[in-house]
């Protein structure tokens, strides 16, 4: 944007996904294939009910299981800071504090980079470690890449920030997917997976609204330092105890 101007940034983003939708028309459709090799035993399995009833019984599953329940709560509240973060401050707090567009694009791609390398480091290492205080302190190493901004600080504590809290950030989704299908049975999992990540974004479009009001009313800076508040206090959530436990394959604490 910085470099270009917005509308050719926007027109490239556009052919991108256009790129996207061209390469999945290009992957051979292998639905018929595995049909005519369907084993007996699933060949006569029961017809699918309908969306609303499949619907139901995905919330009722997530609604009888503790850990699912407390995982639904906690990615609801995270992800409606993360949309008032990525939504309407960051931009805005670039632009005030930082110079502009190419700050914001530094910031971003450094985050995302590092999580993608967090991610594939924490493969290796996934197995010895200790879920639940992993989670806790990756969410917390997160919540920190809020403080710069709340203080007012400039590009080189923002990317260097960013740096931490991106490898922290790849952490993250395997902990969370890694309980998901040890806790979900097989036949489920359409459905309750379905279920959790609707509910996961129900809020982000009430946290970039609330994100940018709150901008208005006490500042860029004000804003964040509530979001950090209240980011640092749902990353300790689990460190209460009680049906978090079961993040540990065996449920120990």
């Amino acid at each position: 944007m910085a470099t270009l101007g917005p509308p050719v940034a926007l027109l490239g983003t556009g052919a991108a996904f256009a790129l996207a939708a061209l390469v999945t028309l290009a992957v051979p459709d292998s639905t018929a294939r595995d049909e005519d090799h369907q084993p007996a035993a699933e060949a006569t399995a029961e017809t699918p009910s309908g969306y609303w009833r499949q619907l139901r019984d995905g919330f009722r599953f997530v609604a009888t299981d503790p850990l699912l329940r407390r995982f639904l709560g906690l990615i609801l509240i995270v992800n409606m800071l993360d949309a008032a973060r990525s939504g309407p401050l960051l931009p805005l707090y670039s632009t005030q504090y930082l110079g502009g567009a190419a700050s914001l694009g530094i910031i971003v791609a450094v985050f995302g980079g590092c999580a993608l390398a967090g991610s594939l480091l924490f493969g290796f290492v996934a197995h010895r470690v200790h879920r639940r205080s992993t989670f806790v302190l990756c969410l917390a190493l997160v919540a920190l890449s809020l403080l710069p901004p709340a203080l007012g600080l400039g590009m080189a504590w923002m990317v260097g920030v960013s740096v931490i809290s991106g490898l922290a950030a790849g952490a993250l989704n395997p902990i969370i997917g890694a309980v998901r299908l040890e806790r979900v049975p097989p036949a489920m999992r359409a459905r309750v997976f379905g279920l959790l990540t609707a509910g996961s974004w129900a809020g982000m479009p009430i946290g970039a609204l609330l994100g940018g009001t709150s901008a208005q009313l006490i500042g860029v800076t004000g804003t964040f330092a509530v979001l950090f508040g209240v980011y640092l206090l749902a990353a300790l959530w689990p460190c209460r105890g009680g049906a978090w436990r079961l993040m540990e394959r065996d449920g120990s604490t």
